[in-house]
This record gives structure tokens, sequence and C-alpha cells, in this order.
């Protein structure tokens, strides 16, 4: 017989709004453990990065459409703690601040998943809208200082009833640690009320096998009354029938954009793991399409005109099951790679927003994602600064000289991206030196963008960042720095940096930043790049948006160091540029729905004394040959010039003079892209150099 308990613990001193949840067992039958995406780059004690749920979820009263899961099995709601450290201790029972807040646990307990031979992780979203679930599985996790004792567990949340299963196969008992201690239960975001099933809470000793537990809201929250729906899914028709089946595959985080014919206002969504995506709207006549910037490797085959159109006279209406075909324009994989670089968080524990600190421990984020249509295999190279080490790393390495490593992240699917945070050592230099890293990422099949596969960032170590800024990089001169203002020359590709901040008085439970791309500026090329949290983005005309949806961006006030986001853009520059144009841009920021806050503008100015190719030195041409080169490659020069030889991470790799043609030996240097500078009394020129 089904056994009910309604276990509500509040702590009734603090006035909440509450929510009460059914708990009850219910007959064992969880979900495969072993299938979905696999969880590949995680560290122990560590949240993950924000996942998505794929729906709108309702846990306490509040809707969430991403998590963060820990490695020690409970998921919070609360996206400021990603990447950073998650709680393996329990002391008290819930509800407590002490504990984790606004989480599932399913149950919380110390686990040490990174054990040679020993457990996965899998994660996926099932079913059709509206009826979808989001699965997360454990399976023969070992625990910390027990080993050879496990736990296989599942958490399920369905769409629409906002039901929460916990599915438990095995859960040991590791007396020996952390007191035995598991919780299995939730909590709200103010660690005021939590439900518990059984008499699983902090001190209970317990153990579990075929078990499995149910968590049903008293209410269904759904906010949209008085409104019209449309939905339909995306996904790629590889037998051009027009219908979802056989080798067709859902097409994931692509913008559906919607427009109100009548006042020409805009709105959009982001279609699911599966592809599904849904809007409510007011009465009135729309038209939606995925035809994009961002979706400009698929072009619509059904509907035939490329969007859907419909009117709804009134409100309770819907249009759903609209697929939308696209079929494959480019068949390539796009590799792209972008770095960030950041100093070991401080007591508040928020990681992506601290200066490199001068003899601290630091951290290079990598973020490599596959933009095409097929997948490749994914082999980065990653050149550190001279004073820098590798402390830890979450994925393995080679080291190929001259303090650059590989790293071969195996196959990366069309649509996915994966983030590689790796623990350094910073050297003991003075505060402002600059430190330079960079990036490079390659494949096994044709890559449709070659201008994204690089990515360089140099720092000043000790100097914090500007919140609410916008700043620009140089592929070319990465020794340049990020800053406000950039001079460089007509062949040279720009890395966007925009920083911002929460200053208000509340969470940001949403930011947006929206961008004016400059008409010198080529919007096609467009690359998203390293972030602090989760994002989407699209183009509306001119217009770049970068959405953060439910970040859960602390206010300043309250949590300063969580108060600070960040994102990388990289774009080339337009046809047709000629020196002396001023390229400026700028963002405006969004938090929730706030009146905007305005950046600076980030101004790049093509200069005339910088002269890219081989144009020439006092008139007088100036040539690299062969290029690329294998072995050696030839400067030729019509007068006496100083070159330097660099790197991508801006590294001196060889210097001198030129005074008649002169022969360099490369066959010892690593294959990549060199910058070779050419320097007169009167002028400069920079040549790029690729080693095969």
């Amino acid at each position: 017989m089904k056994k009910i308990l309604v276990l509500a613990i509040l702590i009734l001193s603090i006035s909440v709004k509450a929510q009460t949840y059914f708990v009850s067992q219910i007959p064992y039958n969880p979900m495969p453990f072993d299938s979905g995406i696999e969880v590949l780059n995680y560290v122990d004690d560590q949240y993950s990065m924000p996942m998505s749920i794929g729906f709108d979820f309702y846990f306490f009263g509040q809707s969430y459409n991403q998590l963060l899961f820990s490695t020690n099995s409970y998921v919070t709601f609360d996206l400021t703690d990603a990447g950073s450290y998650s709680q393996w201790n329990i002391a008290n029972p819930i509800p407590t601040i002490l504990n984790p807040m606004n989480s599932i646990y399913f149950p919380f307990q110390d686990l040490l998943p990174a054990v040679t031979g020993t457990g996965t992780m899998h994660h996926q979203v099932y079913g059709l809208l509206p009826n979808r679930k989001f699965v997360m599985s454990f399976d023969s996790i070992p625990f910390f200082s027990c080993t050879n004792l496990f736990y296989s567990g599942q958490l399920i949340l369905y769409e629409g009833t906002n039901n929460i299963e916990i599915n438990i196969r095995q859960k040991d008992l590791c007396a020996q640690w952390n007191t035995g201690a598991g919780i299995l239960g939730i909590q709200n975001a103010t660690g005021t009320q939590a439900f518990v099933a059984s008499n699983y809470n902090y001190p209970t000793q317990w153990t579990a096998n075929n078990e499995s537990w149910l968590f049903s809201p008293d209410s269904i929250y759904s906010p949209q009354l008085n409104q019209n729906r449309i939905s339909g899914r995306v996904f790629a028709d590889l037998d051009l029938n027009c219908n979802y089946g056989g080798t067709d595959y859902p097409l994931m985080n692509k913008p559906v954009v919607i427009t109100d014919t009548t006042s020409s206002v805009t709105q959009y969504m982001f279609t699911d793991m599966q592809g599904y995506y849904s809007k409510h709207v007011d009465s009135g006549t729309y038209s939606w399409t995925t035809n994009n910037v961002a979706n400009q490797n698929y072009a619509t085959n059904c509907p035939v005109s490329g969007s859907y159109l419909y009117s709804f006279a009134g409100y309770n209406d819907s249009t759903d099951n609209n697929m939308i075909a696209d079929t494959i324009v480019d068949y390539c994989s796009d590799l792209t790679t972008s770095i960030w670089v950041y100093g070991e968080p401080d007591s508040t524990l928020w990681w992506g927003n601290d200066p490199l600190g001068v003899c601290d421990t630091g951290f290079v984020q990598l973020y490599i994602s596959n933009n095409g249509t097929m997948n490749d295999n994914a082999l980065v190279t990653l050149t550190l600064n001279d004073s820098t080490s590798i402390l830890y790393s979450p994925v393995t390495f080679n080291s190929i000289g001259n303090n650059q490593y590989s790293i071969d992240l195996g196959n990366l699917v069309a649509g996915a991206d994966t983030t590689v945070i790796i623990m350094i050592q910073a050297g003991c230099d003075t505060i402002g030196t600059p430190y330079c890293f960079a990036t490079s990422v390659g494949g096994g099949v044709f890559d449709c963008s070659l201008y994204n596969n690089t990515d360089n960032m140099c720092v000043q170590i000790g100097v914090p960042f500007d919140p609410n800024a916008m700043l620009v990089s140089s592929t070319l001169h990465p020794q340049d720095g990020i800053v406000d203002y950039l001079q460089t020359q007509i062949n040279d590709d720009f890395t966007y940096t925009i920083h911002f901040q929460n200053t208000g008085s509340a969470v940001a439970h949403d930011v947006r930043v929206e961008t004016i791309i400059d008409s010198h500026l080529n919007i096609n090329s467009i690359t998203p790049g390293a972030t602090s949290a989760s994002y989407n983005w699209l183009v509306i005309g001119n217009k770049l948006i970068l959405q953060f949806t439910g970040i859960e961006l602390a206010d300043s006030n309250a949590n300063e160091p969580a108060s600070h986001g960040f994102v990388r853009f990289k774009i080339e520059q337009a046809a047709g540029n000629i020196y002396g144009t001023f390229i400026p841009q700028m963002a405006n920021i969004y938090f929730d729905y706030l009146s905007p806050v305005a950046t600076n503008n980030a101004v790049v100015e093509l200069h005339q004394e910088i002269i890219g190719g081989t144009s020439s030195i006092n008139s007088q041409d100036a040539t690299i040959y062969p290029n690329p080169a294998h072995e050696s490659f030839n400067i030729n020069c019509h007068e006496s010039t100083n070159y330097i030889v660099q790197d991508l991470a801006g590294r001196i790799i060889d210097a001198g003079i030129v005074i008649k043609p002169k022969e360099l030996n490369c066959s010892t240097w690593a294959k990549g892209v060199y910058f070779i500078t050419l320097q007169t009394t009167e002028n400069r020129q920079v040549i790029k150099l690729v080693k095969d």
C-alpha cells in the first residue's frame, strides 16, 4: 500500500511564501541509469555549469529552466554557484541555511565520482511537449573515504505537474565519514522550509535499495492566463520529407524569432534539448522563423515559405506542432575556441571575475564548441605564459614543449559545446605585468570557418576588471591586452569582452546584453565565446542579443563578488574597410525589466602606420616566403628592418635585423600561427605566418 507522508518543516519566525509538497513512497520503476548525455568534465565537490532543464519547472512557486548539479548528488536552482565549490559536509538537518538552499537532495551525501574505472553520471530530457521530463542519473558512484561502497540513484523532474521523483537503486552507508549522513528531501531558497522523505534527515544513518519517492506540489503554477501559445519543434530534416523521424535529429538552442505583423515588434525564444519551442503571446497576427545568423549553417525546408503565420482573434488559443524542418547548407564542422583567465576567488567562492593575482593560483577557462553540422574530434592546444604552470586539470593533457599543451577532447557533436577549467600557478611578477595566454582547436573533418579556431587573452596581473564595460582585444596584437581603445590594421579580427554587474537592490533573475554591430564589422562572422554563465544568442537586424535566462545574479549590496558576470564574442571586419576608420562598439545591459545600463564605447582605429599583409615599408614591398612554412622561410626587405617573431600568446620566438634577404629556421617551432612584426624608423608591418 502506498505510504503518504507530509513532512513539512518550517521556521515560523521568518515570513516566507510557503508551498506544501506531498511526499509519498511509490513503486520502484526508474528510467535507464546509463542513457542520455554522459557527464565527462567534472571536479569533486564542485557545481557544474548551468544545465538546461528543457522546460519551465516550478519549484516552491518559482519558475526555472536551468539548474546546477553537484557531484554530491543534489541539484540547485541557484545559478550564481556555477563552477564553484559545492558543499559535502553535513552537520545539520534541513531546513537550515547551513545546507545547500533552493535545492533537491537525491540524496545529499559525500561522493567521490573521480575514482578511475567506477561509475557514470548522465542527464537527458525525454518525452514530448507538454509531458517532458528531465532525468539526472548517478550509476555506481563510490562514497568518499569508502570507495568500496556505492550509490546509484536518479532524479526526475516532470513538466506541467512539477512533480519530483527520486529513485534509489542502491545507497550504502559510509559510517566512518561525515557521520554517515545523507538527506533525502527538498529545501527552499531561504532555508526556512523543507520536505523530507521518511526520516531520511540528519543525523539518521540509513540505507536503501530499489526505493522511490515522489514530491508533489499542492498546486501547479501557470502564469500564462489570458494569453495564446505558439509551439512546435525544430529539427534537421536529413531525408527532406518535412517529418521528424529516421536519422533526423533535433536542433537545440536555436533561436525562433516571432514578429507581430501589425506592430513589427519582435520576440524570440530558444529551442530546448529536444528541439521544442513554446511562447505565449497576446492577440494579433504573428509570423515566426528560424532564419538567423545564429542558425546560418541550416536553411528552412518546411514550411516552404520559411516561416509560419497565424492570427489569434482573442485569448486562450494555441497553434501547436508547428514543425520547422531545416536542411543542412554546409556539411562541415565549425570548431571554435575561447579563453578566459582569472584568479582564485575569495571566501565568497564566486568564480570568474577576480584578477589573476601575484604568486597566486588562478584558472584558465577554455570554451570549445562545434557550431557546424558535422561531428568532429576536438584537439586543443593551450599556450601558457612562461611564468605560469598547470596545477590541476580535469582532462588529460600532454606537454609539447615551450609551455604548450595538447588536450584531446574526443568527439564533439555538431551543436555541442564544453567548458574545461584548468588550475594554474601564477608567477611572482609585479602588479601590472602582462601575462598572455592562447588557445587553438583543430579537428579531422572540413572546418567551414577557420578564423574562430584561435583565441588569445593578455591580462595585467593583479589588475581587476571594470564592471559594466565594453572592451576589445586584437588577434594580431594580443600583447596590447583587453582595452577600450585599440589601434590595428584592416586584416585584424576582434574579440569583444562585456563585463556586467548587478548594482540594484535585488537578485537579477535574467540578464540581457544587446549591442548594435557596427557596419564596419561582419555580422555574419559572430562567434560566441567564454562566459561566466550559460547563455543563448541571436541577431535581429544589426543587433546582437546575448540572453542569460535564469542567471540569478546577486545584487552588489548583498554579495558584491557574486554580482559580476562577463561574456565574450569574436568577429571579423567587414570587407572594404580603409585606414583612418574608427569602429565604436558599446552595449546595453538589461537586468530583468529595468532600464538598460549603457557601457562605454570600445573604439578600434584602423591606423595607417600599421600595415598588414605584404604592403609597403617606405614604398618597397616586404615579403615572407614560403607561407605556410615547414622547415624555414625567408624575409625579404629593401632596407634595414628590425623583425620580431611572436606566437599567439605574444611570446617572442625570434628577433633580429634584416639587411638583405634572410632565411630563418622554423623546424623546431610548434605548428600554428605566428606574427612577424617588421619595424623601420618610420613604419611598422605585421605579417601572419603559418607553420605547418
